[in-house]
């Protein structure tokens, strides 16, 4: 019989073991070389939260239109840094909704909110 007490020690393994094998175990690390550096910025940080990978993707092409285009099919998150007419610095994070503690969308939350603060890493992932 499981117990509420083994469920929950079942769920905490499994959201371990899925937070190490998703972080990229199998990929080198990369150091992260921001193209900004936000932190103890002031910021309005705007998240829009889906409840299927299908509705970010949609979101995110409605939001590139004639703008530099990228390939929605692809992304699994998404944000974006821009500023206002009135200074007021904004990051927007697209993302879709964790059904439990240490699935992996949690990791893309964490790691879009990067992006508000350190600007854009990959560039340097891209170099020849």
């Amino acid at each position: 019989m499981v117990t509420p007490r083994l469920l929950k020690v079942l769920c905490l393994s499994l959201a371990l073991w899925a937070s190490a094998t998703q972080a990229g175990s199998n990929t080198p690390l990369t150091p992260v070389v921001p193209t900004v550096d936000n932190g103890g910025s002031m910021m309005v940080v705007r998240v829009h939260v889906y409840d299927k990978l299908e509705d970010v993707r949609a979101a995110h092409r409605t939001f590139m239109q004639n703008r530099t285009p990228t390939i929605s099919s692809q992304i699994l998150a998404w944000s974006v840094q821009y500023t206002l007419e009135d200074g007021t610095w904004v990051c927007e994070i697209l993302v879709v909704r964790p059904i439990m503690y240490g699935d992996v969308n949690w990791m893309y939350w964490g790691h879009e909110l990067g992006h508000c603060v350190y600007g854009n890493w990959h560039l340097q992932e891209q170099e020849p």
